[in-house]
This record gives C-alpha cells, sequence and structure tokens, in this order.
C-alpha cells in the first residue's frame, strides 16, 4: 500500500514539474549586466565561454534557478550568473530614456547594433547626415532610438545637431596647412587641405576638434590647427597669368590628385607659399601650383 502512495505522489510531482515548465520558459525580462559577463553554454562554471557581454549590456533574460538565469542571445539559449544581471523596470527606463536624449546627426555611414560591442549583430546602417534620436552609453557608445526600440551605435560619429541658435561660429585662420576631416579621427580619409594662412569659420565641437564650414560643407579638424582673429602677416596676393595648362592642387604634391585644370593664359590671383609652391585664390577655394606655372604677362 506505501508504495502505492509513492508511486501516486512521484506521479503527481512529474505532473506538476510539466505543468510549470511552460511558465518558466514564457517568463522574459529586460536586464542589464553588471559586469563583463560570460555567457556558457551550460549553467555550470564548466560550460563553454560563448562570448563575454561587456557591462551595462541589455539583455533578455529568464530564470533558471537561484543561481544561474537563461540568456537569450541572436535566437539562442545561453546561461549566465544570475547575480549578474539586473532586472530593468519597464517605467524607469522610459523615463531614463526620455529625459536622456539629444538629436545628432551621424558624421558616415553609421552601423546600429543590438549590443554595445562590435561583434553584436547588425539591425541597421544609418547613412552619413541621418538624424537620430540618441544618448550616451559610456565613453564609446551611444543609444540609439529607433521605432521605440533601443540599439547601439559608435558614439564616435554622431554629432550633436547644430543650429543657429547653439553654434558660436568665429572667424580665424589657419597657423599651418590644415587638414579637413569627414570624422573626427586624424586616421580618417583627409577630404581637403587648406593652405597654411586661409581664412576660415570655425565653431568648436570639443576641446580638441572644431568644425570648418567651406560653403555649405562641414569638416572637421583638430582645434589646435585654427587661430582666431584676422591674420596680418603680410601676405602680398598678386594678379598673373597660367603660363601653360596650370593644374591645382589640394596639396603640395605634384603626385596628388588634381582638384582643377585652368586653361593658359587664365588670369590668376596668386601669393608664393615658399620658393617652389604658390597658393592659388579661386572665390572662397584656395589651391597649390608651382610658381613657375604662373607668369606676371601674357
Amino acid at each position: 500500500m506505501k508504495m502505492k502512495l509513492l508511486k501516486v505522489a512521484l506521479i503527481l510531482t512529474v505532473l506538476l514539474l510539466g505543468m510549470q515548465l511552460p511558465s518558466v520558459e514564457a517568463a522574459t525580462y529586460d536586464g542589464e549586466t553588471t559586469v563583463n559577463l560570460n555567457i556558457r553554454t551550460k549553467p555550470s562554471l564548466s560550460g563553454t565561454v560563448v562570448k563575454t557581454l561587456p557591462r551595462g549590456t541589455k539583455v533578455e533574460y529568464g530564470t533558471y534557478n537561484q543561481s544561474w538565469h537563461k540568456v537569450y542571445v541572436n535566437n539562442r539559449t545561453y546561461y549566465a550568473s544570475a547575480q549578474y544581471i539586473r532586472k530593468l523596470s519597464s517605467t524607469s527606463s522610459s523615463l531614463t530614456t526620455q529625459a536622456a536624449t539629444s538629436t545628432g546627426v551621424t558624421t558616415a555611414n553609421l552601423n546600429v547594433r543590438v549590443t554595445s560591442h562590435r561583434s553584436a549583430t547588425i539591425v541597421t546602417t544609418l547613412k552619413k547626415g541621418t538624424e537620430v534620436k540618441y544618448a550616451v552609453h559610456n565613453s564609446s557608445w551611444a543609444k540609439v532610438y529607433l521605432n521605440g526600440k533601443t540599439y547601439y551605435a559608435a558614439k564616435a560619429y554622431i554629432a550633436p545637431k547644430l543650429t543657429e541658435s547653439n553654434v558660436d561660429r568665429t572667424n580665424g585662420y589657419t597657423n599651418r596647412d590644415l587638414k579637413l576631416f569627414a570624422e573626427r579621427n586624424q586616421r580618417s580619409k583627409v577630404q581637403k587641405v587648406l593652405p597654411k594662412h586661409t581664412a576660415v569659420v570655425s565653431s568648436k565641437y570639443n576641446s580638441s576638434w572644431s568644425i570648418v564650414y567651406l560653403g555649405n560643407e562641414t569638416y572637421y579638424t583638430p582645434t589646435w590647427g585654427i587661430t582666431e582673429g584676422t591674420l596680418d602677416s603680410g601676405v602680398e596676393k598678386k594678379d598673373g597669368y597660367a603660363n601653360r595648362e596650370l593644374k591645382l592642387f589640394a596639396e603640395r604634391n605634384q603626385r596628388s590628385a588634381v582638384k582643377k585644370v585652368l586653361p593658359v593664359n587664365t588670369a590668376v590671383v596668386s601669393s608664393k607659399y615658399n620658393s617652389s609652391w604658390s597658393i592659388v585664390y579661386l572665390g572662397s577655394e584656395t589651391y597649390y601650383t608651382p610658381t613657375a606655372w604662373i607668369s606676371t604677362s601674357k
């Protein structure tokens, strides 16, 4: 009789556990890692580490037991230590999001990812110049808000949207040959080079970088390359003529790309940069050309 009762109790226990399993699977939460967190193939320290989520990464998770949580990444189920995942309140996080957002513009074609990690899945790529709502996540990443959802993108490629009301533009001049970039990164491609002593209009982006305005175009350049005020350097501009088809360069290098070619005998205004090179002025644009290619008469 006792054996029969024991069997019935075991059967009921198994049935009850089976009934609870679906509710456990259905209970998922939004969380955030509180440390750089290893996620594993099984709920054990001997489980293989699949990847490490940086501190502050948003995750979807479910409770496995007191020590371990199930973590859902790229439609797969892994495991991570429960004590290092903090549950997020949907109400408080949305209030924080609303308060912290700013309007920015992408300065390059920008990959938007599901987490703040370079190996994370790319959700979409925003074209350069796209206006976006964002908030600072950490020193390297920004939260990007698209269609009511939160994603992540490299903070270096989002600039605050500038308006006439919040930009203090100043007149100045280049104190060296000034390289202009599309990004705030001196290792990126140089878009233009302004000769030393070129007048420029700029505004400070931060303590290290300034924005230079050329017509409708904007570029980034290191702030130390610009001196505020009007240049009084005794630069003497002279009228002359091209004594051949005159190639104009952005750099003092005849192997660099030719930006323009002026026909022979074209009238030009120029100033000497050194004994070999001259600066040619065309409207608000400046170029380099060999001094020997300009004569004072036709």
